[in-house]
């Protein structure tokens, strides 16, 4: 196993030095959008002065490089050389220009059959800019890729402005379709003075997060060879099942192996990465492992509330819920006993049956603490047909607080008058 990956990581290497693209006598633009060193690209080139040379020859007229010049175009030869799509479809484009002079093109794709029926609007997000030259007659070059199931936290931030990450640094990325205990393959790839950096991990998602870390080593190589200066690279994060035979460490400097599968929800982004000496401590083991390790939630850094009363549920049921969220950014384990109370409107008890109490259990991360609940909840059977004075009020007690709402739903009466009422506890 350890002689297949030193294979796999050479073959990796290999793969990412950077390959000439045109004659080098050619001559280039005099007047670039970008300097070397402010350059950053996926595809089809990784530097400036191939983007030049390449630049040069659709000045010159070669026909096969015609689609350089269409954004559109130039996407839809991303899905099919890069990604392995035996076809593809734009569903929407915009562009736009910026201060400094690049223009912008942000492409849809679908697979050639239609967009996913559930989840994400589109298959692959695509923005290209135009870096060797502005106006219509500059290529677009692909600048970032990301999916619609798969978003990097910091990517629209840093696919406007200038994209810089400091060496060693912790990214995060979300998603909204795919579920806890997912495993990705993330990481970065730089092409440093001494030679292509990598740097790979395979995070699973907890609470719809998962956090890697990309380019820790690159000060060490800039010192051996000269003063730290930004060196271009991308990071990267592809579903473990969905990036099989395409490693995308050598997805865009390397051709596409006749075994690689078609590719789906890849996020890359090209950036500078930035050296620096205090690389950020390895994350808490929660963050990437096992969410069982976190100690039980204080009473103090919990918010109970607000209590909702009265939501239809199946049959004759209604629903009773309330929210357990973070206060502060410590991660923990909820484990609260809650106890359900009703009264009418003067106050006095309104006896139900069923069990009254419910121990609302669940992690909650840190981070976005707002976004994450445990739920304490129950059904509430065969209550509709009472005929009570209203509003009825609805308390929970527990972890030493009472909350109270008042719920003019639950007074209402309706015509079936079948059984009696009890209280059915569902799942936090």
């Amino acid at each position: 196993m350890a002689t297949r990956r030193a294979l796999i990581a050479l073959a990796m290497t290999a793969a990412l030095l950077p390959a000439c693209t045109a004659s080098p006598d050619r001559p280039a633009p005099s007047h670039p959008v970008v300097t070397a060193l402010r350059f950053a690209a996926l595809w089809p080139e990784q530097t400036l002065s191939a983007a030049l040379q390449t630049q040069a020859s659709v000045d010159e007229g070669t026909a096969a490089l015609e689609w350089r010049i269409d954004a559109r175009a130039t996407a839809q030869r991303f899905a099919g050389q890069v990604l392995g799509w035996d076809g593809s479809r734009v569903v929407r484009d915009q562009s736009w220009s910026l201060d400094s002079g690049i223009q912008i093109a942000r492409i849809w794709l679908c697979d050639a059959n239609g967009c996913p029926p559930n989840g994400a609007a589109f298959d692959q997000e695509v923005i290209l800019k135009r870096l060797a030259r502005a106006g219509p007659s500059g290529i677009w070059s692909v600048t970032d890729v990301t999916s619609g199931r798969i978003l990097l936290e910091e990517g629209p931030r840093l696919r406007v402005t200038d994209p810089v990450v400091k060496a060693g640094a912790r990214l995060n990325a979300f998603t909204n379709d795919f579920p806890d205990g997912t495993r990705v393959i993330a990481g970065s790839a730089a092409f440093a003075a001494c030679g292509p950096m990598l740097q790979l991990s395979t995070p699973t998602f907890r609470f719809s997060y998962v956090r890697f870390q990309v380019a820790p080593n690159l000060e060490a190589c800039a010192k051996v060879t000269r003063p730290p200066q930004p060196e271009p690279g991308y990071v990267f994060i592809v579903p473990r099942e969905r990036g099989v035979n395409a490693a995308p460490v050598s997805l865009f400097t390397a051709p596409r192996s006749e075994n690689a599968r078609p590719i789906t929800d890849l996020t890359a982004i090209a950036v500078r990465f930035t050296p620096r000496s205090d690389i950020p401590r390895p994350p808490a083991p929660w963050l990437s492992r096992d969410p069982r390790t976190l100690p039980t939630c204080r009473p103090d850094q919990l918010r109970f509330g607000p209590i909702a009363a009265g939501q239809p549920l199946a049959g004759l049921e209604v629903g009773i819920s309330m929210p357990i969220t973070k206060r502060g950014v410590e991660a923990c384990h909820v484990h609260e006993v809650m106890h359900l109370a009703f009264a009418d409107a003067r106050g006095r008890p309104i006896d139900v049956g069923g069990r009254h109490l419910v121990l609302a259990e669940g992690f909650l991360p840190g981070y976005l603490p707002a976004r994450h609940a445990v739920m304490a909840a129950w059904a509430l059977a065969d209550w509709c047909g009472r005929t009570l004075d209203g509003p009825i009020e609805v308390s929970m007690t527990g972890a030493d607080t009472t909350l109270t709402t008042s719920s003019q739903t639950l007074a209402a009466s309706c015509p079936s008058r079948v059984g009696e009422p009890r209280l059915v506890r569902l799942p936090s």
